[in-house]
Formats: C-alpha cells, sequence, structure tokens
C-alpha cells in the first residue's frame, strides 16, 4: 500500500500509516484513500475522534498525557491514561467495522 505521510484534520496532522497499520495491519484487499479514511474518522464521535487524532498526531505521547491535554467535555475535565486506552479500543473497532463493510461492497 502507498499512502502519503499524513492527512491534516482539524489542525493535527495525522500519520496515515501507523493509522491503517493499528485499523487493518495490513490485511485488506481494498487500496484506501485519503477519502475513506476521512470517512472512517467520521463515524467516529468527537470524543473518539480527538484520541484518535492525538495519538496518531502525536505518537510519542504517552495515554496518561493525552488524557491530560483533552480538553472538557461533558462537564469532565480531562480523561485517565485507562480511558484514552478504551476509546482508542473502541474507535479502532469502529473503524475495523466500517473498513470490512467497505470491503463487503457496502
Amino acid at each position: 500500500m502507498s499512502y502519503g505521510t499524513s492527512i491534516i484534520r482539524e489542525g493535527r496532522r495525522v500519520n496515515k500509516e501507523m493509522l491503517l497499520s493499528a485499523i487493518i495491519g495490513g490485511k485488506t484487499s481494498l487500496e484506501l484513500s485519503e477519502a475513506h479514511l476521512t470517512q472512517m474518522l467520521g463515524c467516529l464521535s468527537p470524543r473518539e475522534r480527538l484520541v484518535i487524532e492525538s495519538i496518531f498526531a502525536e505518537p510519542g505521547m504517552t495515554l496518561r498525557a493525552i488524557g491530560e491535554v483533552t480538553p472538557r467535555m461533558n462537564g469532565k475535565v480531562g480523561l485517565t491514561g485507562e480511558r484514552v486506552r478504551q476509546i482508542q479500543n473502541k474507535s479502532l473497532r469502529k473503524m475495523r467495522g466500517y473498513l470490512r463493510r467497505l470491503e463487503r461492497g457496502g
């Protein structure tokens, strides 16, 4: 697969190769475009999208650090590292489901 190095989402430069590797692990018959990636990110809630974009825009940051810089949402300040991990896993599952639907032609 050949992709550009990054996409810019809401001011964040998201590393496409790392994101794709986390979502599909190289196991797809589809040639995914930037539009597909944008659609996959669009299937996430605002909080899920923020967490995923933060993880793949700042690969050196720990989950705890990402949680600490997450802006106020739903009256809460920040997230714990464990909560960031849970949101990351749920988001990646959603994106894999979206990819499976694309592979089936739906």
